[in-house]
């Protein structure tokens, strides 16, 4: 958490324009065939235009580090993989499929999750360890464009893993000390439901 807001709510607030400039651009559906290979989901930032610069410096690491000290919760994966260096585009990988109707734009959710810094291999966030599943409204912007986009085509039931860029995520600013700037985010989420 950072301070007393969830970090969904953090996320949200600090991206929501990133959302219209990077979080849309390429967009591709995921398959709803219960496939586990990773996908890579569309462009990940603006190449011109208003704030956009040619090279976006950042304190990101070059290499993601491996998960540690992850606190165990009941039903919490501790076990998180991670991409061997930051990415630069959306990767999804389901852990497990879910079955039913598939997450879409407008639907209500109930989500666990928990999220790794790539640069640090820190927890920066998990819901298990609240004891409260997160409620999210697909694709309205209140959460990162990384989430909107990653969990669309979830099943109830299934766990998805998120490797999200930091266009999708925090962007060049991060969340310091807990998210650098630059920062690839790692979360497994889990759909307990779709309302």
């Amino acid at each position: 958490m950072f301070g007393s807001r969830p970090l969904a709510l953090a996320i949200g607030a600090v991206l929501l324009a990133a959302a219209f400039t990077a979080g849309v651009l390429g967009y591709r559906d995921h398959r709803d065939d219960g496939s586990t290979k990773a996908r890579t989901v569309g462009s990940t930032a603006p190449t011109s235009g208003p704030g956009t610069t040619a090279a976006v410096q950042t304190d990101a690491a070059t290499k993601c580090q491996q998960p540690s000290g992850i606190s165990p919760a009941p039903g919490k994966p501790t076990r998180i993989p991670v991409p061997a260096k930051p990415v630069t585009a959306l990767e999804t990988r389901d852990l497990k499929p879910g079955s039913g109707k598939a997450a879409a734009n407008g639907d209500r959710l109930t989500v666990q999750y928990v999220g790794i810094s790539c640069s640090s291999g820190k927890q920066i966030d998990a819901s298990w360890d609240r004891g409260e599943p997160l409620p999210v409204t697909l694709g309205a912007g209140g959460v990162i464009p990384g989430w909107d986009q990653g969990i669309k085509g979830m099943k109830a039931g299934g766990q998805r893993l998120l490797w999200i860029p930091a266009s999708l995520a925090y962007g060049a600013q991060g969340q310091p000390p807990t998210i650098a700037p630059g920062d690839t985010l790692i979360f497994v989420i889990d759909l307990v439901k779709i309302a």
